[in-house]
């Protein structure tokens, strides 16, 4: 949302999935991101920015995939982009969730 003036929103969602799967939906209501664009910015070295190394977007997904999930964009032009982490719910083998959020913490404090 870099150069937009004018009101900035940004909406940070979960969403428990009936398909065995958790997401974290992050939208926001700037420009969007152009059609040509959106089918390469998963890509490695692909930047819009003068200084961008084009790899964060890249990783992010690559690290979704490991974990069995994926990383997906959606965008308008003119109003908004929206990315969205699908991950495999920690539950689905037995797990709580209340066991999954100690899990993925441990050793982090």
């Amino acid at each position: 949302m870099e150069g937009i003036d004018g009101p900035k929103n940004v909406s940070v969602t979960t969403v428990y999935g009936y398909d065995e799967t958790v997401q974290l939906v992050v939208g926001d209501t700037g420009p969007g991101i152009p059609a040509a664009q959106l089918e390469r910015i998963f890509e490695p070295f692909f930047t819009t920015k003068e200084n961008g190394l084009g790899l964060g977007l890249a990783i992010c997904r690559k690290i979704a995939r490991a974990h069995g999930g994926t990383l997906l964009a959606d965008s308008r032009e003119g109003e908004g982009a929206l990315f969205r982490l699908v991950l495999p719910r920690a539950d689905k083998g037995g797990t709580s969730p209340a066991a999954a959020r100690q899990t993925s913490t441990a050793g982090l404090g």
